[in-house]
């Protein structure tokens, strides 16, 4: 199965993260997981950061938090 493809099996384009979803995968990627400390760091409710996290998973097309922290920590590794 391809990345981005749908049920139907049709590709689809990747959904851009936006700027608030890339600074928390940024700060997920220093070992900052709970939802209530990247609020405080973004000025986020833990609910707001906690739907950014649940988005970033769809876009990505990742199905759990350990995916989502293994990419953080590789793009912080990498950058």
């Amino acid at each position: 199965m391809h990345l981005f493809e749908d049920q139907e099996g049709e590709d689809q384009e990747p959904k851009p993260l936006t700027a608030q979803e890339q600074k928390i995968i940024e700060i997920m990627g220093k070992g900052i997981l709970s939802n209530a400390l990247i609020g405080n760091q973004l000025n986020l409710s833990p609910h707001t950061v906690k739907n950014h996290k649940e988005n970033i998973k769809k876009k990505l097309k990742l199905k759990t938090c350990p995916e989502l922290l293994e990419l953080a920590v590789s793009l912080r590794e990498k950058g």
